[in-house]
């Protein structure tokens, strides 16, 4: 289950801090700011088929669960420390949205909901597919 709901967030397309660290995620998220290795901690997913909830689940993600974006605009996604996508990356929306680019071109954008200096970082997205819709929000902190 894991590995789909990576796939889903990755190219299917809470966490609380002082003020002082809260930033807005079209002020601080930028290029340089977001490169690194970002662990995954956790992925909620809700899906809805019309007003009602059908799926209400969140998932954990262990220490060799993370996405490796780098400055050269590629992007890694691991699941146990091995390669699950590969793809390109760019921010839009002047660093409010994240928009991931599978090896077919198929773009999957993201709302950065948080993004902090202190190393958190929290996309949603959503998905619909038919009368269903998919409300994925990941949490992802900066390794040290």
């Amino acid at each position: 289950m894991k590995n789909t709901l990576l796939l889903l967030c990755l190219f299917a397309s809470s966490l609380s801090s002082c003020k002082k660290d809260k930033e807005d995620s079209g002020g601080y998220t930028t290029n340089a700011t977001l490169t690194g290795r970002w662990n995954i901690i956790t992925v909620d997913t809700r899906v809805y088929d019309g007003d009602r909830l059908t799926v209400s689940q969140t998932d954990n993600f262990g220490e060799g669960d993370y996405w490796d974006i780098r400055a050269d605009g590629t992007i890694t996604s691991y699941l146990d420390r091995v390669v699950n996508k590969t793809g390109k990356w760019q921010l839009q929306n002047n660093g409010k949205k994240l928009v991931l680019i599978d090896k077919d071109n198929i773009e999957t954008p993201y709302e950065i909901q948080l993004h902090t200096a202190g190393g958190s970082l929290r996309l949603y997205q959503e998905v619909k597919v038919g009368s269903q819709v998919g409300r994925i929000t990941s949490s992802f902190e900066k390794a040290k």
